[in-house]
């Protein structure tokens, strides 16, 4: 798994005020958050070139679930996963989520799959924008952002990047030419697990619900310093997915 090592840790609190980790530097291209629009991405050769990527980036994360992932301390399962994010939302919105959101983080829980699959640990902020690519072989050289690593069912990751790329061809009307598709994206994934992928419609409207609580927590913070904010409170496309495929589902 190709990672900026080495990681160094330090506890001391006297450098920085809190323990931290230290890494080098990793130099390639990063994608922007809008891969649509990367310059990077779009500029490379041909659509083989940008499939090859696309390859790399899924093969890279068929490597993070096969780490075993026991002993690192991680929070695990759906269980305490749904827990965290209740947590997580609660203290984002000061106690007063949207409406909306909080409905759709209950409807979360009350359709959790009856049958959880086997664990793998979890990458979290599955994007592209999270890796240094590369600019020859089309490949991670580091995967980034780690803030949200868990262990629990692979299915979680999947959903996370197959939710959010969703949501941008939603909003442009069109996808990054050569990129594999939402089948292509599967298959990738079970060939790594060596099982077919369950319950994947829940896992990305719980992945919708989860961006939607990061969203909404970043649209507080520009609102408390008086900066304009891309998406208001309660009015960010991801949240508004969750509530059309929570619609849809029933």
């Amino acid at each position: 798994m190709p990672v900026a090592q080495p990681v160094r840790y330090e506890p001391d609190h006297r450098f920085l005020g809190a323990p931290f980790v230290a890494m080098p530097f990793v130099d390639g291209p990063i994608p922007g958050a809008f891969t649509l629009g990367d310059p990077w991405i779009t500029g490379l050769a041909d659509d083989a070139a940008r499939r090859h990527l696309w390859e790399s980036f899924f093969d890279a994360l068929g490597a993070i679930h096969d780490v075993d992932a026991d002993e690192l301390g991680l929070r695990a399962g759906l269980t305490g996963e749904l827990e965290w994010w209740e947590r997580y939302l609660g203290w984002a919105t000061d106690g007063s989520p949207p409406q909306a959101l909080a409905e759709a983080l209950a409807w979360c829980r009350a359709n959790r799959p009856a049958d959880e699959p086997p664990s793998s640990l979890l990458w979290g902020d599955v994007r592209l924008g999270n890796v240094v690519f590369d600019p020859e072989r089309l490949a991670p050289r580091a995967i980034l952002d780690w803030d949200m690593a868990s262990v629990g069912p692979a299915e979680m990751d999947l959903a996370w990047f197959l939710a959010l790329e969703q949501v941008t061809s939603d909003l442009v009307g069109k996808t990054v030419p050569g990129f594999g598709s939402r089948a292509d994206s599967i298959a990738v994934i079970e060939g790594h697990l060596g099982r077919p992928l369950q319950d994947l419609e829940w896992y990305e409207v719980f992945a919708l619900v989860r961006a939607s609580a990061v969203s909404t927590r970043i649209a507080i913070l520009f609102e408390r310093s008086g900066q304009e904010t891309m998406f208001k409170v309660g009015e960010d496309p991801t949240l508004a997915a969750a509530v059309r495929r929570i619609s849809a589902l029933g």
